[in-house]
């Protein structure tokens, strides 16, 4: 079975073909503040594939930058429809595997993107997941930051309160905080994870960072996020991923 979803998906990466859901982001007030573009594959057998299988599957491929590369371009030229669907000052942002963001091809990519058509002033962020985050050494650390001279934001996702972590408060190294989703499920359950959330706002305000939740999936939930100072919001309560044909 790996095989077989191995050489069709890398069909479809070879032909450019690749299908991306987008998950709109709110503001307490209302407000859609951006978008994260989601991988959508959908099997003619077992549906719709797992995202994190995909990507697994194109890893052990090979083929794992040329389809991270295929969704950053669908995702750019989407952009007029997710402006037009979504409002004209939304953050566009595309998740890149720790692998990929670091390596000269990708940054290279963006090089070349970035001179047919500037990133800055497009409010689009690429977003990396905590762990992949504290593998970054110093040369990572400086693709990073040729990264955000282009003007592009940066965001880690899955975001918890190690020791690790707190250095890229320190160092400013990103300018969106995505929390862990296990701190915003553990909301009602565990007085610890609300003090962990308020003590990341609180920290990252004075950083001037964005501090978004995933995961909200009540008005309660919105409600205490609120309370501890979490304006921004991602989940259910608002939306699921939606395709812009929808």
């Amino acid at each position: 079975l790996a095989r077989g979803l191995s050489a069709e998906i890398r069909h479809d990466v070879d032909q450019q073909k690749v299908t991306i859901a987008y998950q709109p982001q709110y503001h307490y007030d209302g407000r859609c503040i951006g978008v994260e573009a989601l991988l959508r594959w959908n099997h003619p057998i077992h549906g719709v594939l797992y995202p994190p299988l995909v990507i697994k599957v194109a890893e052990d491929g090979g083929f794992l930058p040329q389809m991270e590369e295929a969704i950053l371009r669908q995702v750019l030229a989407d952009r007029p429809k997710i402006l037009e669907r979504f409002g004209s000052d939304v953050k566009i942002s595309v998740n890149v595997t720790g692998v990929t963001v670091v390596t000269d091809r990708f940054l290279q990519l963006l090089h070349q993107l970035d001179a047919k058509d500037p990133f800055r002033g497009k409010n689009f962020c690429v977003e990396v997941t905590e762990q992949a985050a504290l593998a970054f050494d110093e040369r990572t650390q400086n693709a990073v930051e040729e990264i955000r001279n282009m003007g592009i934001l940066l965001a880690i996702d899955d975001f918890s309160m190690g020791h690790t972590s707190l250095n890229y408060l320190e160092d400013n190294t990103f300018d969106i905080i995505k929390l862990d989703g296990s701190l915003v499920r553990s909301l009602f359950d565990h007085v610890n994870g609300r003090e962990i959330i308020a003590s990341i706002v609180r920290l990252s305000s004075t950083l001037h960072m964005m501090v978004l939740a995933e995961f909200v999936e009540t008005e309660e939930a919105k409600e205490l996020l609120h309370e501890i100072g979490c304006d921004c919001y991602q989940g259910y309560l608002y939306s699921p991923a939606v395709y812009l044909t929808e």
